[in-house]
């Protein structure tokens, strides 16, 4: 699959392109969360059974990941917020917020998109 090759440049190069452009196309508010629900749903069709079967059998490296997440990313944002961005609250909040938000949908795209298991 070519965005298996190709991932990171493609990354970088929608990066580059939004950061100079960012608002090349106006769309109606519901629009990016219809888009969204569509990733996730065929996300989730990807998945085969056995793979969440085999996750209700095997449940301590999915407790252990959930707990990492919500201590470990929090702490590391909170830390980050206050030692860097002290004097800029603004960014100091969104940094705390990113670290904060469920992110593993776009994780998910990604791993499924570069050829690896999503499930």
């Amino acid at each position: 699959m070519i965005f298996s090759k190709h991932l990171p440049l493609l990354i970088v190069v929608v990066a580059v392109f939004t950061f100079f452009f960012p608002y090349y196309m106006d769309v109606a508010n519901w629009v990016p969360s219809f888009l969204l629900a569509i990733v996730i749903f065929f996300t989730g069709l990807s998945m085969k059974v056995d793979a969440i079967k085999s996750m209700k059998s095997n449940y301590y490296p999915l407790l252990l990941a959930t707990v990492f997440k919500w201590t470990f990313t929090v702490l590391i944002s909170v830390f980050l917020a206050y030692a860097i961005f002290s004097s800029r609250p603004e960014i100091a909040a969104g940094v705390i917020l990113s670290g904060t938000v469920p992110n593993a949908t776009a994780a998910t795209l990604y791993t499924f998109i570069a050829g690896g298991n999503a499930s």
